[in-house]
């Protein structure tokens, strides 16, 4: 478009679980939606991981999450934007 490249992502999870209880065969399943956003240019709009763990890589090399209580939301609904500031 003439505000740039125009882009949609959608990450649907299904799961469908087959199991023996006491009671008799149980089936039970579960649905989730791990991403969906739409971009134009660099504005991205929907839900998708959090910056503040996407930066530093997770944070898995840099401190151990267990003790930091982790490195924030691993998934969030967001507004956000993104540029290439050139090579400075």
């Amino acid at each position: 478009t003439e505000m740039g490249t125009l882009r949609t992502y959608t990450e649907l999870r299904f799961q469908y679980d087959t199991n023996d209880t006491a009671a008799g065969y149980d089936t039970t399943g579960e649905t989730s939606v791990n991403f969906a956003w739409i971009q134009l240019g660099g504005l991205r709009v929907g839900k998708d991981e959090s910056f503040f763990t996407t930066w530093s890589g997770y944070s898995g090399n840099v401190i151990n999450d267990d003790i930091a209580g982790g490195v924030g939301p691993y998934d969030t609904n967001l507004i956000s934007y993104t540029y290439n500031g050139g090579a400075f």
